[in-house]
């Protein structure tokens, strides 16, 4: 396979056009809608994030782009409370008054985009052969999971005070994306418990899943289900997480009786046949 082809079959690099791809199908079905435009600039955050991620794991620079990708991530629920307030009616034109009503947000999410940049979150003189991380670096997915627990409440009450496609775009947009979201942040704290690669690798396939049912989700106006959408990303959630747990288990295992590179070969065709 060329490098050209391995970047364009890189699940990264798909995840990356699909995000960017559906927020502009979105924002082009009715740009003058705020909630279109809400969903553009999250799938485009989504993409920048995505994007950092990629860099931090093909880059020399990869420490640094960690940082980066972590920063642009903290920000993310914030963007998905201006989503759910765009399809509730509550966003507002006045972007004081919208401040005065959602500072702690604005406060956390910011706090959290500075992290990643101290000595608290990765120490300075941690290695790739010796990885320290420091008491931000938990702290900061244990605030992110909070804050995404907290849009997940609120959007189940919205859920069900709200009816028809108000009450899908909710299920699909906001619900579905905090599920993809806090699944992300615990493949973050799986790949800092396991110290294996595999799993900060998933992160860019569960985006892409969420971005896939979104497509056909929209593309498929008679069959949409939205509460359909969010079980099948859990149950595919779910698989990917059983496949990697396995994955994880027989590389372990195969490292053992079976020299290098064999053994990677070894475990992603056992994995795959799994």
């Amino acid at each position: 396979m060329s490098g050209f082809e391995a970047i364009i079959l890189n699940p990264a690099v798909v995840a990356v056009a699909a995000s960017a791809g559906v927020g502009f199908g979105a924002f082009w079905a009715n740009p003058k809608r705020a909630t279109n435009r809400a969903v553009l600039s999250g799938s485009l955050h989504v993409a920048c994030w995505l994007a950092s991620l990629q860099l931090a794991i093909r880059s020399p620079e990869g420490l640094l782009w960690l940082k980066v990708s972590c920063s642009i991530g903290a920000v993310l629920p914030l963007h998905i409370l201006i989503i759910q307030q765009a399809l509730t009616a509550r966003l507002g034109e006045n972007v004081w008054a919208w401040l005065r009503r959602n500072w702690p947000w604005v406060l956390v999410s910011a706090g959290l985009a500075i992290v990643p940049f101290t000595d608290v979150f990765i120490p300075a003189h941690s290695t790739p052969e010796y990885r320290l991380r420091g008491w931000g670096y938990y702290a900061y997915i244990l605030v992110g999971t909070c804050l995404y627990g907290l849009l997940l409440l609120d959007g189940l009450k919205t859920v069900r005070r709200s009816s028809g496609v108000q009450r899908l775009e909710l299920q699909l947009w906001l619900l579905g994306g905090c599920i993809i979201a806090v699944t992300v942040l615990g493949l973050m704290a799986l790949t800092e418990a396991t110290h294996n690669p595999l799993f900060i690798r998933l992160q860019p396939v569960m985006v892409l899943l969420f971005y896939a049912a979104t497509a056909f989700a929209i593309t498929t106006h008679r069959v949409f289900d939205a509460r359909q959408i969010v079980l099948i990303g859990l149950e595919k959630s779910l698989l990917v997480a059983a496949v990697a747990a396995f994955a994880y288990v027989v590389d372990v295992l195969l490292k053992r009786i079976v020299p290098v590179p064999f053994d990677f070969v070894a475990t992603t065709a056992i994995a795959l046949w799994f």
